[in-house]
């Protein structure tokens, strides 16, 4: 009896080899891609949702004062923090970043106004006078993230509150609202 059945030659196993080793760092160089999308993409979700978050605590509160209440910032100016009395000027509420190190995080913070002369305005001589006191009630509104680089309000028909930051990956990430206090 003839022995038909041949094996594979030391060439043909080499270049299988080498044909299934390519197939394999093709879907593992798939795989690391998409899962480093996956981040990036997740990271400016969180970030987003954390802006999103921030600014509507923010809005809620302005939209139950009135615009008279407003200290800072003036019609066609920016800030980057925001003044206002909610209560008929006993106290004042402050809304602005602190950063630690990497992170920053928005804070609300109450200061007791009593025995401050307004003089009809809001003058600099005030916003040290305030600032100088120890905040009754100091929360932060955010969470801490890296990403958080500037609180901006303008005041011009309304109150628009910027958040803008920038993700690990150098992405640019902003969110705009407009708050409209009463008249």
């Amino acid at each position: 009896m003839k022995n038909t059945s041949k094996g594979f030659t030391l060439l043909e196993v080499i270049i299988s080899l080498g044909l299934i080793l390519l197939v394999v760092l093709a879907v593992a160089t798939l795989a690391i891609n998409f899962t480093k999308y996956q981040a990036k993409r997740l990271e400016k979700v969180q970030v987003q949702e954390n802006f999103r978050n921030t600014i509507q605590i923010i809005t809620n509160e302005l939209n139950g004062i009135r615009f008279t209440n407003l200290l800072e910032p003036s019609v066609d100016k920016m800030s980057f923090e925001l003044f206002f009395t909610p209560d008929n000027g006993t106290t004042v509420v402050r809304y602005h970043i602190v950063s630690t190190g990497r992170e920053s995080q928005v804070f609300r913070k109450v200061y007791s106004a009593a025995g401050i002369n307004w003089l009809n305005s809001w003058q600099d001589t005030n916003r040290a006078e305030i600032l100088g006191r120890t905040p009754t009630d100091n929360e932060p509104v955010s969470d801490r993230i890296k990403a958080l680089s500037y609180l901006l309000f303008t005041y011009r028909e309304g109150m628009t509150i910027f958040m803008v930051g920038e993700l690990v990956s150098k992405a640019k990430v902003s969110y705009v609202s407009l708050a409209y206090p009463r008249n």
